[in-house]
C-alpha cells in the first residue's frame, strides 16, 4: 500500500521505489499526480507518466523540489518557463507538453517539444496533429535550442518536420538575468502612477492590444492560467501608458506583456516598468528573471541595459 503520508502530497515531487513484474526493484522520481488504494501515478520530468500498482510500492516519500538554474539542461528550463504561460488545455506526451487556448497566443497554442516524446517521434507527431485538429487549431511546435544550435535529437526532429511540410518562424530570443543586486534604476522623465492587480483590467487589456476576435474573458483566462501572476499598469493623467505581466515559478520570474503606449515611448517608461517588475520578482522570492523578445527588436537594447543577456532561443514550426 502507498505510504499514507503521501495522501497529502499530491502535486509534490516524490521518489517511489516499487517492484517490477520481474520481481526486481526500481525507483521513479517526479511529481505525484494520483494516489489512492489502487495505484500511484508519478510524472517524471521528461518521460511519460508511470502508473504503479499500490501492491507494488515498497517505499514512497516527498523530496525537495528540483532547483532549475541557468546551468540546468535546456529542456528543464524550457518546461519551467512554460508553466508561466501554460495554456488552458494541456496534454503530456513524455517530455512534450501540448497546449491549446482557443487560438490566443502562440505560447498557449503550441507543443513544447523538449525531451523524449512518448510514444516515438513519428507517432508523437501524429498524436500532436490530432490534438490540435480536435481543438480546431493548426499544429504548431515550439522548439528551444541553445545559441550553438540544435543537438542531435533536435536535428532528427527538425528533419522529420521538414519532411512533413513544416517551416520555422523567425527565432525568439530568451534573455535572462540574476536578481542579485536588485533591479536597475528607472530613468523615466514623466510622472506615472503605478499599480499592481491580480487580474488584467480593461486598461491593461486595451494597451496589450488583443488580436482581432479575442475577447477580454478569454484573454484573462489565458493570462491568469499560471499559479502565481500579477499585472502592472502605469497611468499618466489617468490614462493607461504602459503595462507588464509578471509570473513567478520555482524561483524564475517571467516578464511578459511589456507594452508602452505609442505616445509615451522614448520617455523612460519602459525602463521603469521593467525596474518595478524586477523589484516585485525579487520580493516574490525569485532568483532569476527572463523575458522573450524577437531577434532584431529595438527592445533588446533596453533589456541589455537592465542586465539581461541572451541565454537561448526558440522557434515555432508550422505548416505554411
Amino acid at each position: 500500500m502507498p505510504d499514507p503520508l503521501l495522501r497529502e502530497e499530491t502535486g509534490r515531487r516524490v521518489v517511489v521505489r516499487y517492484l517490477l513484474p520481474s520481481g526486481s526493484a526500481t525507483d521513479v522520481l517526479g511529481d505525484l499526480q494520483h494516489n489512492d488504494a489502487e495505484r500511484l501515478v508519478v510524472l517524471p520530468d521528461l518521460a511519460a507518466p508511470v502508473v504503479i500498482p499500490a501492491t507494488a510500492v515498497i517505499a514512497a516519500k516527498p523530496v525537495p523540489a528540483r532547483v532549475v538554474t541557468p546551468r540546468s539542461r535546456l529542456d528543464l528550463l524550457a518546461r519551467t518557463m512554460h508553466r508561466s504561460w501554460p495554456g488552458l488545455v494541456r496534454r503530456r506526451l513524455g517530455g512534450w507538453i501540448l497546449a491549446a487556448s482557443h487560438g490566443f497566443s502562440r505560447r498557449a497554442n503550441s507543443a513544447l517539444a523538449v525531451g523524449e516524446p512518448d510514444p516515438g517521434l513519428g507517432e508523437a507527431l501524429d498524436v500532436t496533429e490530432g490534438f490540435f485538429a480536435a481543438q480546431e487549431l493548426p499544429p504548431i511546435l515550439q522548439i528551444p535550442t541553445s545559441m550553438e544550435g540544435p543537438g542531435p535529437r533536435q536535428v532528427e526532429l527538425l528533419d522529420v518536420l521538414r519532411a512533413r511540410g513544416y517551416a520555422p518562424d523567425e527565432p525568439t530570443l530568451v534573455m535572462i538575468r540574476h536578481l542579485r543586486g536588485g533591479p536597475p534604476e528607472g530613468g523615466r522623465t514623466i510622472a506615472a502612477d503605478l499599480s499592481w492587480s491580480p487580474v488584467p483590467d480593461r486598461d491593461w487589456l486595451r494597451l496589450y492590444e488583443l488580436p482581432d476576435g479575442v475577447g477580454g474573458e478569454l484573454a484573462e483566462r489565458v493570462l491568469t492560467a499560471s499559479t502565481d501572476h500579477r499585472f502592472l499598469t502605469a497611468r499618466v493623467d489617468g490614462r493607461p501608458a504602459g503595462v507588464a505581466r509578471l509570473a513567478v515559478i520555482d524561483r524564475w520570474a517571467g516578464i511578459t506583456g511589456l507594452r508602452v503606449a505609442a505616445e509615451r515611448r522614448g520617455q523612460g517608461l519602459g525602463g521603469e516598468l521593467l525596474t518595478q517588475t524586477l523589484a516585485a520578482a525579487g520580493s516574490a522570492g525569485a532568483s532569476w528573471a527572463y523575458l522573450q523578445v524577437e531577434g532584431g527588436s529595438p527592445a533588446i537594447a533596453l533589456y541589455e541595459r537592465a542586465g539581461f543577456v541572451v541565454h537561448h532561443r526558440y522557434q515555432y514550426w508550422r505548416r505554411p
